[in-house]
């Protein structure tokens, strides 16, 4: 399970090198990337009509291709750019996109070598490498790479990027903080990196992480990763009014947020004691998810803890249905029956 979600989330940022420094997720500007990226294929279309065999045109549609998640499509002009022009070191990169993204890190690998040996200084393919050992747990050629890269492009913010997270998926938070911390000097406005540093520095309690879930708010306002980061830690520090307001901001962006609704449920019951307020918000969840098991669960909590004792076994027994033998109803069944 660790390897695939370490993989899922390289898929994303071994794409974003080729690219460019996309870092902003908001729902609009998701949108707006996809309506330009189908102008740009729409256009690139009409210019390989008049120009079928320009490989340079039919290596640009297969990266907006990748961008637009359809593979085979990019495969298919990457291919023949490739059977027009095997010279060119960032069709292999491109090719190596497609492989990565389905999974094959074998081939994925070999077309970065061979784009290598076409171009020795390509900084990108010299960082694709870097992550794709990285998520090999190959750490020392990661590093390797990423020292090669550094080399040959000494403002290299992605590189010290990718040697933070190395960094902190062995363990070295010290040093993958300074890493990152690099990598926002190079590159003021990279959102990625500051989110990794509010999560390290949230993993140690610093009142920094908020500075830094900021900084990537400045960037991208409408950051629902940003915010309920954010959430979670004032939620994880008693900060219960300052944990609401993040998440309702959230709620203002994604009004059906389920964890967001979930969480201000969570911080009125647990730290404010509000249960009607809670119940409202757990109410909210079970309709958005009615599988949401600890949503029933907290909602019968509140209802035990108001004396409405019906409402609460009734909310204890869907939990139930949902997971059988979910320990925490059973024993507030058990306590309920007890009562009586």
């Amino acid at each position: 399970m660790k390897k695939y979600l370490i993989f899922s989330l390289f898929i994303a940022l071994f794409i974003w090198i080729s690219c460019g420094n996309k870092t902003s997720n908001t729902s609009t500007s998701i949108m707006s990337s996809k309506d330009s990226i189908y102008i740009k294929i729409a256009k690139l279309n009409e210019l390989i009509k008049l120009n079928p065999n320009d490989a340079a045109l039919l290596n640009n549609r297969a990266t907006l291709y990748i961008e637009k998640l359809d593979y085979d499509s990019a495969f298919n002009d990457i291919r023949k750019a490739l059977l027009l022009d095997s010279t060119k070191s960032k069709y292999y990169c491109t090719l190596s996109d497609i492989y990565f993204a389905n999974g094959k890190i074998d081939k994925s690998n070999d077309a970065l070598t061979k784009a290598l040996i076409l171009d020795p200084k390509n900084n990108e393919a010299y960082l694709k490498s870097a992550e794709v050992f990285l998520i090999l747990d190959d750490y020392k050629k990661c590093f390797e790479y990423l020292s090669k890269a550094v080399e040959f492009e000494k403002i290299n913010p992605k590189a010290y990027y990718i040697r933070g997270m190395a960094l902190k998926q062995i363990g070295d938070t010290v040093k993958a903080i300074s890493s990152m911390q690099t990598a926002v000097e190079q590159n003021p406005d990279y959102y990625d990196a500051y989110i990794q540093l509010g999560l390290m520095y949230a993993s140690q309690h610093d009142d920094l992480a908020i500075d830094y879930y900021n900084n990537a708010l400045n960037i991208n306002p409408q950051s629902i990763e940003a915010l309920y980061n954010m959430g979670m830690f004032y939620q994880e520090h008693n900060m219960a009014v300052d944990a609401i307001k993040s998440y309702n901001t959230i709620l203002k962006i994604e009004p059906k947020h389920k964890n967001a609704t979930y969480n201000i449920g969570y911080v009125n019951l647990v730290y404010l004691e509000k249960y009607n307020e809670a119940i409202t918000y757990f109410s909210e969840v079970v309709k958005i998810d009615p599988k949401y098991t600890d949503a029933y669960y907290n909602r019968g909590l509140c209802y035990e803890m108001l004396g409405d004792f019906k409402n609460a076994k009734i909310d204890y027994q869907n939990a139930m249905r949902i997971v059988p033998n979910y320990e925490k109803a059973v024993l507030a069944l058990n306590r309920i029956d007890n009562s009586k």
